[in-house]
């Protein structure tokens, strides 16, 4: 049930944001941009899952779009942090039913805090057109390389 409650929520989340007349204006969040699907934080595996699920959804009802991640690191983040968050998310639409090629994701830069941004895309768009918004430059941002087994587990949801 509680699954269920998340998906339901997600679906409004996701039509509000993909019409372009929706107020992408909330004071509690970052503003989505006009036709991105969801974005989410470092959040817990089962809620992302439940995102991801409802990513692959939407792809499986688009079959002429393209399913673009964009990943961004926080201010501080782990060397490979990107691509590791990057690849769990891929994967998993993909193990939705979602074909490989029509899933892409790209290194967005950095953010404050480290984000996941879930966009669909026509599939003839250039790449440089991609929807990329970092708001930190590299030099303000703490990367460390001594917490590579650390960025492969997913956050666990609810008390350890």
């Amino acid at each position: 049930m509680k699954r269920l409650t998340l998906t339901i929520c997600c679906s409004l989340l996701v039509t509000s944001a993909v019409s372009p007349s929706a107020s992408n204006h909330r004071a509690d969040v970052t503003p989505v941009p006009d036709h991105a699907l969801d974005f989410y934080g470092n959040i817990c595996w089962e809620d992302e899952r439940a995102r991801l699920d409802n990513f692959a959804i939407h792809m499986q009802n688009n079959p002429d779009m393209l399913g673009l991640i964009v990943i961004y690191a926080g201010s501080r983040s782990c060397a490979g942090e990107a691509q590791a968050r990057a690849e769990r998310a891929k994967k998993w639409v993909q193990e939705r039913g979602v074909a490989a090629d029509r899933v892409v994701w790209k290194d967005g830069g950095y953010m404050e805090k480290a984000m996941t941004w879930l966009w669909l895309l026509p599939r003839d768009l250039d790449t440089k057109q991609w929807p990329i918004h970092p708001t930190l430059e590299r030099n303000k941002v703490k990367v460390s390389s001594s917490c590579k087994g650390k960025i492969y587990k997913p956050v666990k949801c609810g008390n350890p």
